[in-house]
């Protein structure tokens, strides 16, 4: 797991594929851990030895669903800190910013709103724990594009100190924020979106 930025941070990260390349593995990594359960399940001779390798595998999985419950609770932690924050910590050079507050998708963003994107439906792919001031030194930000398929989860603050978390979490499409408004974001793949 990736560790925090601040809004100031000047790290530079991956790419929209490199986010699509890191799922796939984790996807890779699951399906390698199903197949070694059920290669352990037909290799042993009794019931009973099949009933702890059952035991041993569904610990395995147990594991799996645990770590993103950190993930999820990292988050959490991390929007308590930022509201925790002295008011100071906001640089005066830009006047709202997105966060991509997810470790291994990039998220698709826009600068201005002018319908002229360089890449189709957004102007850059933020990466994973960066900041669009912080990555690309944009002093605002207009908005985002969620591809179909994903849904968005997210904060948002006025202040970049106080964030409050706003639901539904949004579906496919642009979603557009004010001049000074501020978005924390993390991208998810489902069908349907919570609400």
């Amino acid at each position: 797991m990736q560790g925090t930025t601040s809004p100031g941070s000047t790290r530079r990260g991956s790419s929209v594929a490199a986010g699509v390349v890191t799922e796939g593995v984790r996807v890779f990594r699951w399906a390698v851990a199903v197949a070694a359960g059920l290669t352990v399940l037909l290799a042993v001779p009794s019931p009973a030895q099949a009933a702890v390798a059952v035991r041993s595998h569904s610990a395995v999985l147990a594991e799996s669903k645990a770590a993103a419950e950190r993930e999820a609770q990292a988050f959490l932690a991390r929007a308590a800190a930022r509201a925790a924050a002295s008011p100071a910590a906001v640089p005066v050079s830009f006047s709202n910013y997105i966060e991509n507050d997810g470790f291994d998708l990039a998220i698709g963003v826009i600068q201005k709103r002018d319908g002229v994107y360089t890449h189709g439906n957004y102007d850059a792919a933020l990466s994973p724990q960066w900041n669009t001031y912080a990555q690309f030194t944009w002093s605002s930000a207009a908005g985002w594009w969620t591809a179909p398929g994903y849904c968005t989860w997210q904060y948002r603050s006025n202040d970049a100190v106080n964030w409050t978390r706003q639901k539904p979490d949004l579906g496919p499409g642009w979603h557009w924020i004010g001049s000074t408004t501020f978005y924390a974001l993390m991208v998810y793949q489902a069908n349907t979106c919570d609400t």
